[in-house]
């Protein structure tokens, strides 16, 4: 293989981490989101639970 075929093999591989990593970027920071929103922690919860089983689904279909 080709530099130009490792540079691309390595910058596709860093968009898919960035992409996926997205998802779980809200978790640890939760707490904070929900009381600048004014919504409780069960909603919140629920938002960060949705929206993974919005990325399984897109994966699945």
């Amino acid at each position: 293989m080709n530099n130009k075929t490792n540079f691309l093999i390595f910058l596709l591989a860093i968009s898919c981490g960035a992409v996926v990593a997205n998802i779980y970027y809200a978790q640890p920071i939760i707490q904070f989101i929900s009381a600048d929103l004014h919504i409780s922690s069960n909603s919140s919860g629920l938002l960060t639970t949705l929206t993974q089983i919005g990325y399984g689904a897109g994966l699945f279909f």
